[in-house]
């Protein structure tokens, strides 16, 4: 098994290097740089804790393998180690849509028949997501561009990151969301798949489902996997979500009608999953899968010991080109997301999250 950290220590995402987390070494981000900042002579702690928004904490890098100093958000882990989540799949297959209507019911206060609610972990990297990637596809109805290749030995940081919190607990999610052919190749880029404390595995059933679809299943889904596999321990400790994304393409379909139509985190009411309802999901999910011939995208769910199936979609439609915005995909009939929390509910219980009983219900 992997050694656990302490209560102190964070891995860093982006170096991979353990190093304890404390209010030192901070700098603010003004003028395009990050300026120290000298917390010396405040010992108030309401003065202290006022001057510490938005500040950043610079990562040691331990190791010093890297050139380039980066930092992380003073919220990041002030509240003990966060929860780090990756989406993997091909370009394509919804990854950034996913994510983005992920983020936009958060905002919207969709994570409240958990108990729970989530705030930004930096005010203005968080604006500026959601300005770039939310405002135009959920309000306007304009297709995410996919999501640019990064080069070989680039610094690579988690897209978005909020704080999760309600019943006295609280805890930083971030999410990482790369190109489908960054995921399909091992790069140091790459490497901090092994920084995740769970995973979103996405999966396209456009591509999947198609006649003459690749028998070995989702280059990215192997890539990432594999590089896994190669630590003792995490496929039997990291929690899994696999979704069926763009399930509005079946909704008239039995089993995804069935699952289509429920209401937003309804195996996970106030915090407390329903491991019948879980099963059933996942269960289906994996049949829908298996009787179509996509055996090959259903090898997360075998190698992962706590792992769950989902239907989503993160339009609800698909998207055409229009001429009007020189041939840009929108969605005609705007964005109306389905069941895109419900994996993050899945992933919250079995982290522990929602607390160790919510963890035993849903199998962890």
């Amino acid at each position: 098994m992997t050694t656990p950290l302490g209560p102190t220590e964070v891995r860093c995402p982006i170096c991979l290097d353990v190093f304890d987390w404390d209010d030192t070494d901070l700098f603010v981000f003004r003028d395009g740089a990050y300026v120290p900042l000298d917390l010396t002579g405040v010992s108030d702690p309401v003065k202290r804790h006022d001057e510490m928004i938005g500040m950043y904490r610079r990562c040691p890098n331990p190791s010093a393998d890297m050139a380039e100093r980066h930092f992380l958000p003073i919220s990041y882990a002030s509240s003990g180690p966060p929860l780090v989540i990756g989406l993997v799949g091909r370009t394509e297959s919804g990854k950034s849509h996913l994510l983005a209507s992920i983020i936009s019911e958060l905002e919207r206060g969709g994570l409240s028949p958990l108990g729970l609610n989530a705030a930004p972990v930096d005010e203005e990297s968080h604006r500026r997501y959601l300005r770039e990637h939310v405002a135009s596809f959920v309000d306007g109805g304009r297709a995410i561009e996919h999501t640019a290749r990064v080069q070989r030995d680039a610094m690579v940081t988690f897209t978005d990151a909020v704080l999760v919190g309600g019943g006295g607990r609280e805890r930083a999610v971030a999410f990482f969301d790369v190109a489908g052919d960054d995921l399909a190749v091992r790069t140091r880029s790459m490497r901090f798949v092994l920084a995740l404390d769970a995973l979103i595995f996405v999966v396209d059933p456009e591509y999947a489902l198609r006649q003459g679809a690749p028998s070995d299943g989702d280059v990215a889904f192997e890539t990432v996997m594999a590089r896994l596999r190669a630590q003792p321990g995490l496929t039997e400790r990291l929690p899994v979500a696999i979704v069926v994304s763009k399930s509005d393409i079946y909704r008239f379909e039995q089993p995804v009608a069935r699952w289509y139509r429920r209401p937003s985190l309804s195996a996970y009411l106030d915090g407390q999953p329903d491991p019948a309802e879980i099963a059933a999901e996942s269960r289906d999910a994996f049949a829908f899968l298996h009787s179509r011939g996509a055996r090959a995208w259903l090898r997360p769910y075998e190698t992962f010991r706590h792992s769950t199936l989902h239907f989503v979609s993160a339009t609800g439609s698909k998207a055409v080109a229009d001429e009007r915005t020189g041939g840009h995909k929108v969605f005609p009939r705007g964005v109306r997301p389905r069941r895109v929390l419900d994996p993050l509910g899945a992933i919250f219980a079995m982290s522990g999250l929602l607390g160790d009983e919510a963890a035993r219900k849903a199998g962890a």
